[in-house]
């Protein structure tokens, strides 16, 4: 059996100098896969060099014409100039991936089983996976696609965060608002013609919008988790606070749930169900729905907070925002993680008001590597 040592890669056909690729965890199933975009880009030749024991092999092969591989890290030893004389530069080891030539394979297929309208544009969809409910990360988002309507052989693809939880495996739930202005969206127009039965194609999910379950040490986060969703922004929170609850999470978890009208306020049920349940086996979660437009009649009766989702963050009077006074104590860094969903400009807002109190996210990580603030924004 072959083992792979290293990958050579050179400017000039056959040409044996150029930049040795030596391989972290040699492979030993004999076959590399070096054609990353760079090689592709950049060189016209890749060998791969392989040994056992005291023998040693090279091969010169085509970019791209590698076989397939299970190799996902190698360090970078020589990093090619290319030029006309094809020098190169010697430089600190580097960390890279195998990129795996795409394979095309059949699409899955995801069924409807139940569609629910809490409005004539919002609605809760569950499907009926084909291969059953993979395992999944709570805020992660499941890519679904349709024929599209004019481009026959393309498919639409849209992305939408599951509000499912990982543990529920029979079946997959999305809550999805149908996309009218400022232009009709091109998937939720057709999707909005579909009911249980119909299928579509699907992508496994994937996405890094989940909760952090440990600091920067590797000791076990306990700040308390403030989740601000504004519309179907509020559907990884749902993911995330049912399996937080199914892992027997102790942290203070705060909701913040905006929307226009209170019939848009997609899983109110079962929030408030959660709420009822504080206290016991540690739980601790405290709920704030609000809506923007109380003086609508669709709205009458509505005695919660009012205003947009972003406005329950502002400091009033007292120098307190409504979530800080809910919480019973001003949210520094060192008591509070926030995690943000929804239409860019709320998202931005809540940001920008957060980071004036010293919070960080995590492009903006302190030297420690710790930060505050995770966010995803659409539209």
């Amino acid at each position: 059996e072959r083992t792979i040592r290293s990958v050579w890669i050179s400017n000039a056909v056959g040409g044996r100098s150029g930049a040795l690729l030596q391989l972290k965890e040699p492979n030993r199933r004999g076959a590399a896969e070096a054609a990353t975009r760079g090689i592709r880009n950049r060189c016209m030749t890749i060998g791969i060099t392989t040994g056992r024991e005291d023998v040693t092999k090279s091969q010169s092969i085509w970019t791209g014409l590698l076989s397939a591989s299970d190799i996902d890290n190698f360090v970078f030893l020589f990093i090619p100039k290319i030029g006309r004389n094809a020098r190169y530069n010697r430089r600190k080891p580097r960390h890279f991936r195998f990129v795996r030539s795409p394979v095309k394979t059949p699409p899955k297929k995801a069924t409807i089983t139940l569609r629910e309208d809490l409005t004539p544009s919002l609605a809760r969809f569950e499907f009926d996976l084909e291969g059953g409910v993979p395992d999944f990360e709570p805020g992660q988002f499941l890519t679904i696609g349709l024929p599209h309507p004019e481009k026959e052989g393309k498919t639409v693809w849209r992305p939408y965060s599951i509000s499912s939880a990982p543990e529920k495996k029979e079946c997959l739930e999305l809550y999805i608002r149908l996309a009218e202005r400022p232009v009709p969206g091109l998937l939720t127009t057709m999707l909005w013609k579909l009911g249980a039965g119909d299928s579509m194609d699907y992508r496994d999910p994937k996405g890094a919008f989940t909760v952090n379950h440990t600091d920067p040490d590797g000791n076990p986060e306990s700040r308390r988790l403030v989740m601000i969703g504004g519309g179907t922004g509020v559907a990884p929170f749902v993911s995330m606070i049912g399996s937080l609850k199914k892992a027997g999470c102790q942290r203070e978890i705060i909701l913040c749930q905006g929307a226009s009208y209170q019939q848009e306020l997609g899983y109110r049920a079962y929030f408030e169900d959660l709420l009822a349940q504080n206290g016991q086996d540690g739980w601790n979660f405290k709920y704030m729905p609000t809506i923007s437009r109380p003086q609508e009649e669709a709205n009458t009766g509505w005695e919660g907070h009012t205003g947009r989702v972003e406005t329950l963050m502002l400091p009033g009077e007292d120098g307190l925002s409504a979530v800080e006074k809910a919480a019973g104590e001003p949210f520094t860094p060192e008591n509070a993680s926030f995690y943000i969903c929804g239409f860019g400009g709320i998202v931005d807002s809540i940001c920008n008001t957060v980071q004036e109190r010293g919070f960080v996210t995590r492009k903006q990580a302190r030297e420690d590597g710790s930060y505050d603030i995770r966010f995803e924004s659409y539209g």
